[in-house]
């Protein structure tokens, strides 16, 4: 019988190998640049948003973060369709989700930092994606495929944060 596993276990290797998905080739980037993260929420504070993180929270001590035109080149790569998730399985992913996405792969994929933030919209209350483009500044995109500015950084408008987290 355990012949007959490693033979399967040799075949899903093998299998994986050939079905490999190819990644699609990542935006080069011209320099990735890190504050530290006392910085970053003392910036956000004086914008008005509050640290949702737990009390004493302390991640690795810098947020890495590129300026704003190649945060243009990252944000669709870090947006995603609705049909990525597995369909039948409730509740269905919301917005909270494809924050936490972008989040995850910024970091994996780039190595810059997403933040997740949340405020009110046109359309109620709502998750984005929050980065760092430059001192003091900051730019949001939608990470859901969905929604009509998905992929594209804006300025705090319409829709305003008050909250964040890493």
């Amino acid at each position: 019988m355990s012949n007959f596993f490693e033979a399967l276990a040799n075949l899903i290797s093998w299998l994986s190998k050939i079905f490999k998905p190819k990644e699609e080739p990542k935006p080069q980037v011209k320099q990735i640049i890190a504050v530290p993260w006392d910085t970053v929420v003392a910036e956000l504070k004086g914008l008005g948003l509050v640290l949702i993180n737990k009390d004493g929270f302390q991640p690795d001590y810098y947020i890495q973060y590129v300026d704003e035109e190649d945060w243009q080149k990252l944000a669709p790569f870090l947006t995603f369709s609705g049909e990525y998730y597995v369909l039948g399985i409730e509740p269905l992913p919301d917005c909270d989700d494809y924050a936490k996405k972008a989040s995850v792969e910024a970091a994996f994929k780039f190595h810059v930092s997403c933040l997740e933030t949340w405020g009110d919209t046109p359309y109620g209350r709502h998750a984005f994606s929050l980065v760092k483009v430059g001192e003091k500044a900051y730019r949001i995109f939608e990470p859901n495929a969905g929604f009509e500015e998905a992929g594209e950084l804006f300025k705090f408008g319409e829709y305003r944060p008050d909250c964040w987290r890493l």
